[in-house]
């Protein structure tokens, strides 16, 4: 079976590492949130919140709210210990106000405008490399997770991750 070529999820990227070991590198959370701004200076997003989780024990991302000015509110994730991002749609923005908290039910998306303000910093993940499961009997599906480490992979036994979206972008709390 020919597989095709995934990007593989690097070692620590879902902020599990075994301790007194090197951590994880930690992705520039200001340049993160520079391209945020960018964005919303020059387009019909308004930058709605900006939580920078640097010093969460649990969150292995840092978000970005934003309103559209017709389309509701959407969330930027970038992962803390690797410059990845990716688009969410907020299907319910009734608890907008604690996102910190626990995220709004929100749905992954493409977004070619959103993109083109992370691409040059930030490897931008699409929603079907997020949907990708984790299974480690698929050879496509495990062929994005054989960097992680085995500690990564004692702690999943636990939080059971479904998909990758939920190793790069999860509140482990």
């Amino acid at each position: 079976m020919k597989t095709k070529l995934l990007y593989q999820l690097p070692p620590g990227v879902s902020g599990f590492y075994e301790e007194n070991k090197a951590t994880p590198a930690k992705a520039d959370v200001y340049l993160f949130r520079r391209c945020c701004e960018q964005l919303a200076e020059n387009s019909n997003y308004h930058l709605y919140n900006f939580y920078d989780f640097s010093e969460s024990a649990t969150k292995s991302y840092h978000l970005a709210i934003f309103k559209h000015t017709t389309n509701g509110y959407f969330l930027v994730f970038c992962n803390r210990y690797y410059p990845l991002v990716a688009f969410s749609k907020v299907e319910d923005d009734a608890n907008i106000e604690k996102a910190d908290l626990q995220l709004p039910n929100n749905e992954f998306i493409d977004d070619d405008l959103l993109k083109q303000y992370f691409k040059e910093n930030f490897e931008v993940l699409n929603s079907d490399y997020l949907g990708i499961t984790v299974d480690a009997d698929n050879e496509e599906d495990a062929i994005t997770v054989k960097q992680l480490t085995f500690y990564e992979f004692a702690e999943f036994s636990f939080w059971k991750p479904q998909v990758l979206a939920d190793i790069v972008f999860n509140n482990w709390g």
